[in-house]
Formats: C-alpha cells, structure tokens, sequence
C-alpha cells in the first residue's frame, strides 16, 4: 500500500490522478454478488474453485488465475477477452473515476444469542490512474516491502491481460475534506454495480463522468 505525497508549497511535485474508461461487468448479465472476490492472496484453490461454482464469469478466474505456469497467465487473458466479446464484461464509452464502498462488520465482534449487534464500519474510495514516479522522487512512497515472488506474479498477469485487476491501495491527505465530501454526496446516489461476498460485507461502485466531479 503505497502512501502518496500531498502537495507542500507551490515547489513541491504531486501525484497526477487521472479518469479512466473501465471495463465493468453488464449488470443485465451477471449478478454482482456471483462475480465478486477477495484478492488472489487471502483465498486458496478451493475456495477459488468454489467462487467459480458460483459463476463462470467470477473474477477469481483472472484474479486468481489457478493452474500451472505461464498458461495460467495466457487463461486469465483469454477469458478477459471472451467475457468482453460476449458482453458479459463492457468497456465505459468516457473516462470516470469510480468512487466505491464497501460496509462491513467490525473484526471481533460478538456474535450468537444476546450478543449486541455488531458495529457496521463503511469505507469509502475511488479508483484512478495513478502516474508513476522513482521512487526517490518522494512523490508515491511504498508502505511495505513486498515479496519479489508476488511483484513477479502480479507484473505477468498484467502484460498477459493488459488489464489491472488488482490494483494498488494507496492514501493521501485529503486535508480540505473535498473528496470526503464528494464521496458521500455520490454514495447516496444509485450505484451502477454492488453486491454482497461470502463474508456479509456490502460493495458499491459509482462512476463519476460529470466533468466538475472530476476536477
């Protein structure tokens, strides 16, 4: 999880976030609770294989890309590529940011007869293209030191796919409370996607196009 640097002074470089056309799966198609999955390194292969019980098209089959070698690579790219052409997955037609929720329980809590109900926490974000920088720049700043085995797994998945399906997490000082704002002004409109996992957790994603939002 990268930390990206807020601006200090006129001098000081910033990060360059940018809207993006995304590709989203056809709500008229799948259902978004049989599509959705946790990230490839908190599931193992049954529980991979059963989020694929649930529905061909689940995004475990390219996040998670099971099999062997570079093949499972070239799977994940050519299942991509059918579900677009089938238009179970459609490219946005203008770029947007995506704002996103998602509401859970908090970790630990009590659960059974008598038990209080447990607090619902939400979390709220919005997905961009983010511009690279050295990292002597300053500018984004890495928060952990990843395994060089995982970098080298997500690195082929991307040049097999041509498509970012596990994007980075990353932070910066929104000091003014303008995108905390904006967030809670979008999360009471409609959503074009949402669906509940196998924890009970709730996901929501809006795509943001009007050309204000996006300054």
């Amino acid at each position: 999880m990268p930390c990206v640097q807020p601006s200090v002074g006129w001098r000081t470089p910033v990060a360059t976030t940018e809207p993006f056309r995304g590709l989203r799966y056809d709500p008229a198609r799948v259902r978004g609770s049989d599509v959705i999955a946790p990230p490839y390194d908190v599931v193992d292969a049954a529980q991979v294989a059963a989020l694929l019980d649930t529905s061909p098209y689940n995004i475990a089959l390219v996040e998670s890309c099971p099999g062997e070698g570079d093949a499972r690579y070239a799977a994940a790219a050519d299942a991509l590529r059918a579900w677009e052409t089938a238009g179970v997955l459609r490219r946005d037609s203008e770029p947007a940011y995506y704002a996103y929720e998602q509401r859970f329980a908090l970790p630990g809590a009590a659960t059974g007869p008598g038990a209080p109900a447990a607090s619902t926490l939400t979390r709220r974000g919005f997905f961009a293209r983010l511009r690279l920088h050295p990292r002597e720049d300053g500018i984004v700043r890495p928060h952990e030191a990843t395994m060089s085995a995982a970098k080298e797994d997500r690195l082929r998945l991307l040049r097999a796919t041509r498509t970012n399906v596990s994007p980075i997490f990353a932070i910066y000082a929104d000091t003014e409370g303008a995108a905390r704002a904006l967030l809670e002004t979008v999360a009471a409109e409609p959503p074009v996607f949402e669906a509940r996992d196998a924890r009970g957790d709730e996901h929501r994603l809006w795509a943001i196009t009007d050309p204000a939002r996006i300054d």
